[in-house]
């Protein structure tokens, strides 16, 4: 082969393989450029979602963390919001009803405040004209019953007279005094005072002031309790007030047949049971007996007296750690279970 043929060839596959070797620098250099290109591509994206995301996510998380806020009883707590999107509306929205539940509240405790100063001079009214009352009422009922004792010949017509006008004085006392007692134990200003007694006698005492009650009737009144002395440790002025207000609505809607009382003694209690044969209470009646001012309807029986009695027994009865419960049949007579600790628990 000719010299100048060979060196020819030599320079075109010299010339070939150096743009051989640039056309793979080009094409790496591409190929690098487009992975740059990729990777700032996805930097970018996500850039983009997280900014995106945090810029919704970052005030419902401000809703919700108000929300909580406002579920705490902090009603000062503020979302802050701006512009006009959806969820700024939304912000706006929650500050406006945390200020208008910030302005009832406001109105509610106010409102409290009244009734509690309404209730303190109510308490007060009914204390000063309830002592007030009862001192001339004892003076009635007292000089009745010296006029009765001194006339031993007063005519039939006039003592009987003067027996009415003691009843009634007797009566209206003894409403009176409900009253006050129940005033005091709705203020929570009655304490119980405890002092060691026997029950027996107690019951005793206050079956016989029953029997006076039911005298004229055919109705017996009967004390079932074990003759062996029942000890307790408690305020023997407020059991007899339980005892003796019980008795006396049994006596009271109790026409034929008797009014008993069961007492015995538990481990850790003294279990109290005054039963009648009297009307009953109906059954949808019974969750109310024990509420203040209410009382069962009996027929076409006249009922007399505030609707305290139960109220103030279910009262006292919680004040000696207590607690009093009711089974009745209408028409077929009540039973009234009281239980009391045999030990007074006091505070302090």
């Amino acid at each position: 082969m000719l010299p100048w043929f060979e060196g020819s060839i030599a320079r075109l596959k010299s010339a070939v393989a150096a743009e051989e070797a640039h056309a793979n620098d080009s094409a790496r250099s591409l190929r690098t450029a487009g992975a740059t290109l990729g990777l700032i591509a996805v930097l970018l994206g996500s850039t983009l979602v997280v900014t995106t995301a945090a810029s919704i996510l970052r005030p419902i998380s401000q809703l919700l963390r108000g929300t909580a806020e406002i579920a705490k009883g902090n009603l000062s707590h503020r979302v802050a919001h701006s512009g006009k999107d959806e969820l700024a509306t939304l912000a706006r929205h929650f500050n406006d009803m945390a200020e208008n539940l910030t302005g009832v509240q406001q109105k509610l405790v106010e409102r409290h405040r009244e009734l509690q100063e309404a209730h303190r001079l109510q308490s007060e009214f009914l204390s000063i004209v309830s002592h007030e009352l009862r001192s001339p009422l004892h003076s009635v009922v007292g000089y009745t019953e010296l006029i009765i004792e001194d006339e031993p010949n007063m005519a039939p017509r006039s003592k009987s007279n003067m027996q009415a006008i003691a009843s009634s004085a007797r009566r209206l006392l003894a409403l009176i005094n409900d009253i006050l007692d129940f005033s005091k134990l709705r203020a929570g200003r009655m304490e119980a005072k405890r002092a060691r007694f026997d029950l027996v006698p107690l019951l005793r005492q206050v079956l016989d002031d029953a029997r006076a009650l039911a005298r004229g009737r055919e109705l017996s009144v009967e004390l079932l309790a074990s003759p062996e002395a029942l000890w307790l440790e408690s305020d023997e002025g407020k059991v007899r007030q339980i005892l003796t207000n019980l008795l006396s609505n049994a006596v009271k809607f109790t026409d034929v047949g008797g009014v008993s009382v069961t007492a015995e003694a538990t481990a850790n209690s003294a279990r109290l049971l005054v039963s009648d044969t009297g009307v009953g209470i109906p059954l949808e009646q019974q969750q109310l007996i024990f509420e203040p001012f209410r009382q069962a309807e009996s027929g076409s029986r006249a009922v007399s007296g505030t609707g305290l009695g139960l109220a103030i027994v279910a009262r006292l009865s919680a004040l000696l750690g207590g607690s009093v419960s009711l089974e009745s049949v209408s028409g077929r007579g009540s039973h009234f279970r009281v239980e009391l600790p045999l030990e007074l628990q006091q505070e302090g």
